[in-house]
């Protein structure tokens, strides 16, 4: 993730002043995804990053074990929206480092209007790393939870 520290608005910035092929280049080569860089890579490279041990993961994600170790170790290259969030909110990633990580998957964002992702977005705010504690919360309000 070293190439996503800055904010895409810094990004924005710099490459505004990019004004000739070997800048481009090199912006290109320093600032964008490589190839087939995907969630696989982002949520390894966040628990690398994080010194998270990755079975404590697949523990308070609530998904079955094999399933959610073959999307973590690339075997399983799309999972659905809902096993995405559970392995982020099991990592402990805040708002913004989720939603890059739908982003990568072309799902839909966290998103603050809607009644499911606020309940959610407060869980993940108050640092709530086991998913099975914010299904009980979905399904006490009458929301689908997270499977």
């Amino acid at each position: 993730m070293a190439n996503n520290k800055l904010k895409t608005e810094e990004l924005d910035k710099v490459l505004d002043s990019v004004s000739s092929e070997e800048q481009l280049q090199e912006y290109l080569d320093r600032y964008t995804n490589k190839e087939g860089y995907g969630f696989c890579q982002y949520f390894n490279e966040y628990l690398a990053e994080h010194d998270i041990v990755h079975a404590q993961v697949i523990a308070d994600c609530n998904l079955d074990k094999d399933y959610a170790t073959q999307i973590t170790n690339g075997t399983k290259r799309n999972p659905g929206r809902d096993k995405a969030l559970a392995l982020c909110i099991a990592a402990g990633m805040k708002k913004d480092e989720i939603n890059r990580a739908m982003k990568l998957l072309k799902v839909s964002p966290l998103y603050s209007r809607n009644k499911r992702d606020s309940v959610l977005l407060m869980h993940i705010n108050k640092g709530i790393r086991k998913v099975i504690y914010i299904n009980l919360e979905l399904d006490r309000l009458g929301l689908p939870i997270l499977k």
